[in-house]
């Protein structure tokens, strides 16, 4: 993704716009070890959004996510 390696194995949240940029905040406050920092993807473009990754207590990564345009969630790039 965007020449970072994503974790094969991850779970993605799907959080609204303000909740996501409020998470990363919070995140970053508490120093949290971010495996993919904080980007947009396909700016200006069909399908834009937010992406971050943190591992969970258990080990797995977590993508949290955002749509500027939620009907977007499903669009093509």
């Amino acid at each position: 993704m965007d020449g970072d390696q994503v974790p094969t194995l991850h779970f993605g949240c799907v959080l609204d716009w303000t909740t996501w940029e409020r998470h990363y905040a919070v995140l970053t406050e508490r120093q949290a070890a971010f495996i993919i920092d904080k980007k947009i993807r396909f700016k200006d473009e069909i399908g834009e959004q937010g992406t971050y990754f943190v591992r969970g207590p258990c080990g797995i990564a977590i993508e949290f996510k955002s749509f500027k345009d939620p009907s977007q969630l499903f669009a093509a790039n």
